[in-house]
């Protein structure tokens, strides 16, 4: 096993923390996982396993396993999981790594359902996703079976930073994809946008979004990060959001205690003046239907007006989907304004769409009886 980090890539890693003293303003995350013994600054790989560690086994996490999952998706994150981590870490740790398919991999399979339901529509083909305060970067996970082809990772925080970079140079050199760290190749930054063959991860720190260029994001994630930042970061986030994602794009938001956000910032209503759109709304409990809140905006296209949707968006019943479909308006009809579509239970949708049809079939026979 390849020793991490070794003695180049660590030097420059470690100039990490020389960045950060220069962008402080970016670093104010204010929750950290310091109850869970895990420090923000990184010391040996043993602190990054613990990082890993620790955030992945929630008990939220394993209470709320049979809801918006299915077993074969929890079974393709842990089959990554597992893969990466003996690598990384070496086979003896395989009793330790039982924990994943009841934390991080049921969170991923949840992600993964509510991004591929079709009233988000996502297209599932060469798609460029960013990941804003992405813990270790567990969501590559599930993306690449998502389509993804480039994915984007930031963070400001250190130990996060060198986690992420672990795991997902790990994932590079099992899986044959690219991985593009700027931190290690300045002169990438140049590059940042180019298309290669194959699929690529690109990870730098937050105070280098600006190295991107505008509209070139399907999808944003913000995944139990966002509620943690101070007011600054927030600001700056949701600004660096609005420029990167395209028309048309999407934003996920997953995190506990939406209300009492670190931030105080009521991003509704930034996106709101900028066109983005809130399109769906949880309307679960926190910690017994699912671990965490889950919004998601759409920016608005020159073609398309998305309007609020707050339904259950846990079936891929056909008939539910349809209707949940009204979400999507075309411009033309004057709709300007989002409002809130209430989704009826569906048992009452199905009633009304067998009557229609009994009530069709009848007309249609006293037709043909007529004539």
């Amino acid at each position: 096993m390849t020793p991490f980090p070794s003695k180049e890539e660590f030097s420059l890693l470690s100039s990490f923390r020389n960045e950060a003293a220069k962008n402080r303003r970016l670093t104010g995350w204010l929750k950290g996982m310091e109850s869970r013994g895990v420090s923000r600054e990184f010391e040996t790989l043993e602190g990054v396993k613990r990082y890993i560690f620790n955030w992945s086994y929630l008990e939220e996490f394993n209470s709320t396993r049979k809801n918006f999952t299915r077993t074969q998706d929890i079974e393709s994150s842990r089959i990554v999981h597992q893969s990466v981590i003996n690598k990384l870490f070496g086979e003896s740790n395989k009793n330790e790594i039982k924990w994943q398919d009841k934390g991080g991999d049921v969170t991923n399979a949840q992600d993964y359902f509510f991004l591929t339901s079709p009233l988000i529509n996502l297209p599932r083909k060469d798609i460029t996703v960013l990941d804003y305060g992405a813990g270790y970067g567990r969501a590559i996970n599930f993306l690449k079976e998502l389509g993804c082809i480039k994915y984007i990772v930031t963070d400001a925080i250190e130990n996060s930073y060198v986690s992420q970079y672990a795991y997902l140079k790990t994932f590079c050199d099992i899986y044959d994809w690219n991985f593009n760290e700027v931190l290690i190749n300045d002169p990438y930054l140049k590059n940042l946008n180019t298309k290669l063959n194959l699929p690529q991860i690109n990870h730098l720190p937050t105070w280098q979004l600006n190295k991107l260029i505008d509209n070139s994001v399907d999808l944003v994630l913000f995944n139990q990060s966002l509620n943690e930042f101070s007011k600054y970061p927030a600001s700056y986030a949701l600004s660096q959001v609005n420029r990167l994602v395209k028309e048309g794009g999407f934003i996920y938001i997953r995190d506990n205690d939406f209300v009492s956000s670190e931030h105080c910032f009521n991003e509704d209503a930034f996106f709101r003046r900028r066109n983005i759109i809130k399109i769906y709304d949880s309307p679960f409990k926190q910690n017994e239907d699912i671990h965490g809140s889950i919004r998601i905006y759409r920016k608005v296209s020159r073609k398309l007006t998305p309007t609020m949707y707050v339904g259950r968006l846990c079936t891929r019943n056909t008939i539910e989907m349809f209707f949940a479909s009204i979400c999507i308006k075309n411009k033309s009809t004057g709709l300007s304004i989002p409002f809130t579509l209430k989704m009826i239970p569906i048992w009452v949708v199905y009633s009304c769409y067998l009557f229609i049809r009994l009530l069709f079939f009848k007309c249609f026979k006293f037709i043909l009886k007529k004539s």
